[in-house]
């Protein structure tokens, strides 16, 4: 007949016959806690059901404490001793190392119904200001150049723009230069009667002036004169397809 174990780690069995078919209750070891509310019964084969391993967990202190740290290798069971490490601008509060107590909470023999062990650090030398003095300088030197920078990109971007404008302007002013054009505004035919200096080409003329008088029968011709009064014209010219021809020379 097969038999149910009764040595187990976690948990100790009472008043209990280990055979086929016998249920049991049973107590968590030190250290463990219960975690279901049920009885324990050996079945056909000799085993547990539950599984005794399901029924009790251990007990363990947490792993992490405020503005602290446990040293490497403590397994945070129950009657253990850890050390600690402060966190930055922290000190400690005690000496000795901590103790997981029964309950699954930390303690300290100088400490009483207290989580913290470690306080705030006072500044109590010229170094730990110092070193806050350089913290708080090299940030402030970070910020101060981080908006140098910004403030050269922005100038520069208002140099280069106000070039290309001047530029612009330059070019707008030589192409108006350019295409300049000469008209008669009186009695002028309702067709263009427009050509650029460049087109009628004067290189062979001196200063001239408009006589103010059109001829109808040259088309898209102008009478030009060298004094104010009208005279009979030196050079008569024809603007056909912007092509200049010498009509005739008096």
């Amino acid at each position: 007949v097969p038999v149910c174990p009764t040595s187990l780690p976690s948990l100790q069995l009472l008043n209990c016959v280990p055979y086929p078919g016998e249920s049991c209750e049973f107590k968590c070891m030190e250290g463990f806690k219960r975690i279901l509310e049920v009885n324990v019964t050996c079945d056909s084969l000799g085993l547990w059901n539950p599984e005794t391993e399901t029924l009790c967990s251990e007990i363990l202190c947490s792993s992490s404490l405020p503005n602290a740290a446990l040293t490497s290798g403590c397994s945070r069971r129950i009657g253990e001793s850890c050390g600690i490490t402060c966190k930055e601008y922290y000190s400690p509060l005690l000496s000795d190392d901590i103790i997981c107590s029964e309950n699954g909470e930390w303690q300290a023999k100088n400490i009483s119904n207290s989580t913290e062990f470690c306080e705030p650090k006072e500044f109590t030398n010229e170094s730990d200001g110092d070193q806050l003095t350089i913290g708080l300088s090299t940030g402030v030197g970070g910020l101060v150049l981080i908006i140098i920078i910004i403030v050269i990109v922005i100038c520069l971007k208002r140099i280069k723009t106000r070039k290309r404008m001047q530029r612009e302007a330059e070019d707008t002013i030589k192409a108006y230069g350019k295409n300049q054009y000469i008209t008669h505004q009186e009695n002028a035919p309702e067709e263009d009667t427009y050509a650029t200096l460049d087109e009628m080409n004067f290189k062979d003329l001196g200063y001239m002036e408009f006589d103010k008088h059109y001829d109808p029968d040259v088309y898209g011709g102008f009478v030009l004169d060298a004094a104010d009064e009208y005279l009979k014209p030196s050079v008569e010219r024809k603007v056909v397809d912007n092509d200049i021809d010498e009509v005739s020379e008096i």
